[in-house]
């Protein structure tokens, strides 16, 4: 498995989808394999939270990931996966 770097703080809720999908390639991941993972840890970070405010919440991880993801480190992060996603 590739050494993962760090996340932002505001994503770390992301890092258990990295680590059980870090060995696999891009185009491995599908909706079988990455989407029903991936929905449950985004419950979970908006879990409680009002429409707005879930709305709110992950318009700004997105926007977070967008910038961590551009960097030329991450261009073979399996958390690109995420962000079609989102």
């Amino acid at each position: 498995m590739a050494h993962l770097g760090s996340l932002p703080e505001r994503l770390k809720y992301l890092q258990p989808f990295r680590k059980k999908f870090a060995s696999l390639l891009p185009e491995e991941l599908n909706e079988d394999t990455g989407f029903s993972p991936l929905l449950k840890l985004l419950k979970k970070r908006i879990a409680g939270l009002s429409a707005g405010e879930a709305e709110k919440l992950l318009e700004e991880d997105i926007a977070e990931l967008q910038t961590w993801l551009a960097a030329s480190e991450q261009i073979n992060d399996c958390l690109h996966f995420a962000a079609g996603v989102f």
